[in-house]
Parts: C-alpha cells; sequence; structure tokens
C-alpha cells in the first residue's frame, strides 16, 4: 500500500511577546488550515539555529492539539535565551516547521532580543 504525503503550509508571522517569567507565541493561520486542524508549538531552551528545521536535537514539544494561534509559555527564567517553532497538524500529517522566533526574557526592562530565522 502507497502513501501519500502532502505537503502542508506553514504557519507564518511566528511572534513573541515577553510577559512576566513567560511568553506569549503567536502565530498566523496557513492558507490551507481548515477544521481540524491543530497546532504544535516546540521550544529550545537556546538562541535559535540559523534555519528553521535545521537542528533537530534539543528541540522540546511543549504544547500539541492547539487550536487558537497564541500559546503562553510560562515559568521561563529570566536572563534566558529560548527560541520557538510551531508546527500544524492536518489528519495526522504535520506541516514542515514555522520560521524561527526567539527572545530573552531580561529583569527590570521592557527591552528584548530578537533573533528570527527562515
Amino acid at each position: 500500500m502507497r502513501r501519500l504525503l502532502l505537503a502542508l503550509a506553514l504557519a507564518t508571522t511566528l511572534a513573541a511577546q515577553p510577559a512576566p517569567h513567560s511568553a506569549i507565541i503567536s502565530w498566523s493561520t496557513p492558507a490551507d488550515a481548515t477544521t481540524g486542524t491543530t497546532y504544535e508549538v516546540w521550544r529550545l531552551n537556546t538562541a535559535c539555529p540559523g534555519q528553521a528545521g535545521a537542528q533537530t536535537l534539543g528541540w522540546s514539544q511543549i504544547a500539541t492539539g492547539l487550536t487558537a494561534t497564541t500559546y503562553t509559555d510560562t515559568n521561563l527564567a529570566v536572563g534566558k535565551t529560548y527560541c520557538w517553532m510551531v508546527t500544524q497538524r492536518q489528519n495526522g500529517v504535520r506541516s514542515y516547521p514555522s520560521n524561527l522566533i526567539g527572545l530573552t526574557l531580561l529583569p527590570n526592562s521592557p527591552t528584548i532580543t530578537i533573533q528570527q530565522g527562515d
């Protein structure tokens, strides 16, 4: 039996907004999203690598089955750099990862460091 692999559109325009000891991750809905589409959020506990999907070791899936296009990652350490990506699931098929977004939670400052990769 042959299986047909589908190419799903990527979640796009990934963004991260700092909050006290957390980050609010948001993304736009892919063009091919349908009823039943869910999202997975992945985190790397270091700065983002150069390209989405380039580094596969060290990523942790921190949320799955999401239907909203926002997720709050909590219990993050001040002064530490994090990186996130999102994948889409549709009918059991996972998309390629989104772009990467990273930030460092800085103490007593509204300024953040943003790192983006393609």
